[in-house]
């Protein structure tokens, strides 16, 4: 068989060869045999398909599905252990490997909407006081530097911008906790410190270790309701977040400090908010008509 790494490469558009209806899709990973394509109207499925390649010929499609895939992602929603900010840092956690993450919280940030949402409860053996609500699932090479460094710590990108849970969380608890945005680079100030103590009390963070990060982020996106990751994701509270976000970069590189310009910015994120809010059941009732989140 021909190598198809010379024929297909990430990011391209294809159409599913005998599902037209679902749309396009976006190639995700390609090996020497296969590739994985990512469907938007399917997410919760990495659909695998095996080629055969000729002179102008089509791909040919056996209609396989990888399964593998479906048990690691589960983990989210029964996690042996959710880590606080005090034992990353006591245990030296996470590992220095690749994987997925999911962020937990048992308060929820201001707006954030919690429908559909996989809620960890307590069970006899668990060590989990509260409930705790995934709102957050990321890919990282390097498990450790992506959670601790970025997330935590606020270590910055090259370009002087910070994680992108980092930055959501802090314009979302700007109004509580007071904070403004410093540019460049990226960084809440003093008010650094006000969003780690939050940090510390209301998140917890759980993770698997896996190689293929990318195709599990795109199959967790597609399981689980997630209102605070910005890609790939069709959840209503996306738009005011990224709104929201842009007003505080842009107000910030305008070199502006005045609090009043993040307050205004912030009103307005929530009064679009409380003009959607009515939207977020109808959004989960149709997702799980399709059989998509579940």
């Amino acid at each position: 068989m021909e190598n198809i790494g010379r024929i297909y490469t990430k990011g391209m558009i294809l159409r599913h060869p005998n599902k037209p209806e679902l749309g396009p899709g976006e190639v995700v990973n390609v090996t020497d045999t296969t590739v994985h394509i990512f469907f938007r109207d399917d997410p919760d499925q990495i659909t695998k398909i095996f080629p055969r390649i000729c002179p102008l010929g089509p791909i040919g499609w056996d209609g396989s599905t990888d399964t593998k895939m479906e048990d690691d992602i589960g983990y989210f929603s029964k996690p042996d252990k959710l880590y606080s900010l005090k034992e990353l840092k006591k245990n030296n956690l996470p590992p220095d490997s690749s994987g997925i993450y999911g962020w937990y919280f048992d308060r929820l940030p201001p707006f954030v909407p919690p429908v559909g949402c996989t809620v960890v409860k307590d069970k006899e053996g668990w060590i989990f006081k509260n409930r705790w609500t995934l709102l957050y699932i990321g890919k990282a090479k390097n498990l450790k530097e992506r959670i601790v460094d970025y997330h935590i710590d606020g270590k910055h990108y090259p370009e002087g911008t910070m994680s992108t849970l980092r930055l959501s969380l802090g314009c979302l608890l700007s109004d509580k906790l007071g904070l403004i945005l410093y540019y460049p680079p990226e960084s809440f100030g003093k008010g650094d410190r006000k969003l780690n103590k939050w940090l510390t009390k209301h998140a917890r963070v759980a993770w698997i270790e896996v190689r293929n990060i990318k195709v599990k982020e795109l199959e967790a996106i597609g399981k689980y309701i997630l209102p605070l990751n910005l890609n790939h994701n069709e959840h209503p509270f996306i738009r005011p977040l990224s709104k929201l976000r842009s007003s505080f970069r842009r107000i910030a590189k305008n070199g502006n400090k005045e609090a009043k310009k993040f307050r205004k910015a912030y009103k307005d994120f929530a009064a679009e908010c409380r003009s959607i809010r009515k939207t977020y059941k109808d959004f989960v009732k149709e997702l799980r008509s399709r059989g998509i989140k579940k």
